[in-house]
């Protein structure tokens, strides 16, 4: 089995832009794509998907695109500082928006979390896209309390590249982490999700048709 360190993984993504010249948006679309594909024999119709601003999100927003396209019901909950987000991130929202489909900008709030609890009881499956593999600090109060929120109901969740909270390296909670029942991951697989089966589930490692080696 192939495992990719967090750091050889931002190499072979520079590597990608810098030298292969695939841009940005074509790699964060590639993923999108590649999740959708990866869900295609589930037998959910409904999901919420809970994105934060950073890559992470523009992929679950772009899943939530594939999704909604293909007849599935989409709420999209957004964290973070949307003034602040990439040109990428705005792009795919606006065209999320243009598809009706039913977006949420959280306010850090007790309100946003009761939203959401109610939201995942109507719903058949969660999809988290909060952090990647390169997350390394510990998360804020209030992303572990959306973190509780979606561990607390037998939902099922899909968790997008690592379960948010979890460093991908070694496996370490980083304060609190998603228990998945189903990762899918990007490129490689993490030691991260190996070692710990328990929060990461079934792994399912989506190409992107990247160099499997580079120096």
């Amino acid at each position: 089995m192939d495992i990719i360190s967090s750091s050889m993984m931002k190499k072979t993504l520079n590597y990608a832009k810098d030298t292969l010249g695939i841009s940005q948006a074509v790699l964060l679309e590639s993923a999108g794509r590649g999740a959708f594909e990866a869900l295609k024999g589930e037998i959910y119709n409904s999901y919420s998907i809970i994105c934060s601003t950073n890559d992470i999100g523009i992929i679950g927003l772009i899943l939530a695109k594939y999704l909604t396209t293909n007849d599935k019901f989409v709420y999209i909950n957004v964290i973070g500082d949307i003034d602040n987000a990439s040109v990428d991130f705005k792009a795919n929202l606006n065209t999320i928006k243009k598809l009706g489909v039913n977006v949420r900008l959280f306010k850090n709030s007790t309100v946003d979390l009761d939203i959401l609890k109610a939201q995942i009881q109507r719903v058949d499956a969660t999809i988290d896209a909060i952090y990647g593999f390169d997350l390394k600090y510990e998360i804020d109060d209030f992303i572990k309390r959306v973190i509780d929120t979606l561990n607390l109901f037998k939902k099922k969740i899909i968790s997008i590249d690592v379960p948010s909270g979890l460093e991908s390296d070694n496996g370490f909670e980083l304060g609190k982490c998603v228990v998945a029942d189903k990762t899918i991951t990007f490129h490689k697989n993490k030691n991260g999700l190996i070692n710990r089966s328990d929060l990461s589930g079934k792994v399912d490692v989506v190409t992107l048709g990247l160099p499997l080696e580079i120096d």
